[in-house]
């Protein structure tokens, strides 16, 4: 019986990686396994730097809230 490829799933950081590595992430990940599950995780205000590549990948967008530390 042959060998089933492996599935994977990409999590993106999206407030701590740029689109522009997009292609690169898909590129590499596709020459390990079959990607069943694409995330993004952050803030909504990033999401328009990846909205190309969210449609081009269809990555599911998942809106993460922003941490905050304040001063006590």
């Amino acid at each position: 019986m042959p060998e089933q490829p492996k599935r994977l799933a990409v999590l993106i950081d999206g407030e701590n990686i740029s689109a522009k590595y997009a292609d690169a992430i898909f590129d590499e990940t596709a020459s390990l396994g079959k990607v069943s599950i694409r995330r993004f995780y952050g803030d909504i205000s990033y999401v328009f730097q990846l909205l190309k590549e969210i449609d081009k990948f269809e990555i599911k967008m998942i809106w993460a809230q922003p941490h905050l530390r304040l001063k006590p």
